[in-house]
């Protein structure tokens, strides 16, 4: 089995999309697909579904993510953690796309906006964590930490896209508080950590 570190996968995104001329927003396209399926077939009951996203790519897999779901038929709550002036490129385009077809995404960055999007977690039958992915280094900082631990608490259950966050691609052990997810969705190929 092939098994990736977070600089190889970024290397393989990089070639796809400079060598083989493969739109970054299509690679996130088909992650979100992957993901959908994903969901169809493990929760088939998850009609409603809570997708945290951050400001990267990851948030702009669980942005895309939203769309497919919703076009599906889910009920989906959206939430925003972070600065949205910061936005990856390809966020910033899936948020806008969002945006356009009328999701309503609640912006976190305090703990007041925290306690007012996951008191509706009984209402849901998944929380999709799309916080952070494979470019996480470090250990979280304090209101991503927050939400990892509001999310692991709720009584929810859980999938993550790529890793679940606050786990650092390439490390075997935890350095902090990560999501406790029943299922993780990757791409390519497993990472470090996921093994």
């Amino acid at each position: 089995m092939r098994v990736l570190t977070a600089a190889q996968m970024a290397n393989i995104d990089r070639r796809a999309i400079e060598d083989l001329g493969v739109p970054s927003l299509v690679l996130m396209e088909n992650a979100a697909i992957g993901v959908v399926e994903a969901i169809g077939e493990r929760f088939p009951d998850a009609g409603s579904v809570g997708i945290v996203c951050g400001p990267g790519n990851n948030g702009g897999d669980g942005l895309a993510v939203a769309r497919h779901l919703h076009a599906r038929g889910y009920e989906v709550t959206l939430a925003m953690v972070g600065d949205r002036q910061k936005l990856s490129d390809d966020c910033r385009s899936q948020l806008e796309i969002v945006d356009a077809i009328g999701l309503a995404v609640d912006q976190i960055s305090a703990e007041a906006d925290l306690d007012t999007w996951i008191s509706r977690a009984q209402e849901w039958g998944l929380i999709v964590d799309a916080l952070v992915g494979t470019g996480l280094s470090r250990p979280l900082g304090d209101l991503y930490e927050s939400v990892v631990e509001r999310v692991n608490r709720c009584g929810v259950t859980v999938l993550s896209i790529d890793l679940p966050s606050g786990v650092v691609a390439d490390r075997a052990r935890l350095e902090g508080p990560a999501i406790e997810a029943k299922l993780t969705v990757t791409f390519a190929a497993p990472k470090l950590a996921h093994v």
